[in-house]
């Protein structure tokens, strides 16, 4: 399985960036994601490329992955159960797709 050199941003709360190497497997990146964030849960964690196109299970990501890729991490209700905090204020898309 090939290696890709990302970088993960989220966009919900206090907006957080850092870079990882992981293998073009779309449980792997939720892995690395879920540990990285602390969560409880990895199912919560929904990412997009900055484009805004969703990244799916069903994709083959090793087509579409390349090193330097910018991920956007999402937020929402599932997410901020996760981290077991009654309100999360996120922030418009655009505004972290504006800084890419």
């Amino acid at each position: 399985m090939p290696r890709v050199r990302l970088e993960f941003v989220t966009d919900f709360g206090r907006m957080m960036q850092f870079p990882a190497v992981v293998d073009t497997d779309y449980d792997v990146l939720v892995k690395a994601v879920a540990k990285k964030l602390k969560l409880k849960h990895s199912a919560s964690v929904e990412m997009r490329f900055s484009n805004g196109v969703p990244l799916l299970r069903s994709m083959d990501l090793k087509e579409l992955l390349h090193n330097g890729d910018r991920i956007i991490i999402s937020n929402g209700e599932q997410l901020a159960k996760a981290f077991d905090i009654s309100s999360v204020v996120v922030a418009p898309s655009a505004g972290v797709l504006a800084r890419s």
